[in-house]
């Protein structure tokens, strides 16, 4: 099993991503739109006490591909039924509650979005999904983006399309 760190990065890091040339040689990330069902989200209480609360909200993501060809979302195992997703903070100063590490075993059956197609994930986010010393790790509320990664080819992690996948900004309210 091939251990992931969470995918998603604080935006600074997602800004010197993004700001990498294309060699010419692939599809551009502002050929793919990855958009949210709706501008905010209120998580709501699933269990735990104290500070060791949980919340979870359920977002519809829509990943459309204009490119020309055909391009992958990585995917935990060969049959998992969504992409691997991260959540950031637009701030980027903590990490998202809702940003859980991927344990992924190494495959080269990708979820294929063709040309032209939209494909649509109903994804449950739940948080915060660790603790340290009773504490939450991460923020639960705020303006965040969700994150797929993109490939041009099959391959594990060897064709990745530098600056695709980030969606637009969505904002998380937690339910008292």
């Amino acid at each position: 099993m091939i251990a992931r760190h969470p995918m998603v990065v604080p935006a600074l890091a997602l800004a010197v991503l993004a700001s990498c040339s294309d060699t010419g040689t692939g599809p551009s990330p502002d050929q793919f739109i990855l958009s949210t069902d709706q501008p905010s989200y209120t998580a709501g209480y699933i269990g735990g006490s104290g500070a060791r609360r949980q919340y979870s909200f359920t977002l519809v993501a829509r990943f459309t591909n204009n490119a020309e060809s055909t391009v992958y979302l990585s995917r935990c195992t060969p049959d998992s039924p969504h992409p691997i997703f991260g959540v950031s903070t637009v701030a980027g100063t903590e990490d998202a509650a809702y940003n859980g590490p991927w344990g992924c075993a190494g495959h080269n059956r990708h979820i294929a979005v063709r040309a032209g197609q939209t494909r649509i994930d109903t994804l449950l986010l739940t948080g915060p999904l660790g603790f340290s010393g009773g504490l939450p790790l991460g923020t639960l509320s705020g303006p965040m983006r969700l994150a797929y990664e993109v490939q041009s080819c099959q391959g594990d992690g060897v064709c990745p399309i530098v600056g695709a996948g980030a969606s637009n900004v969505f904002t998380v309210a937690v339910q008292p």
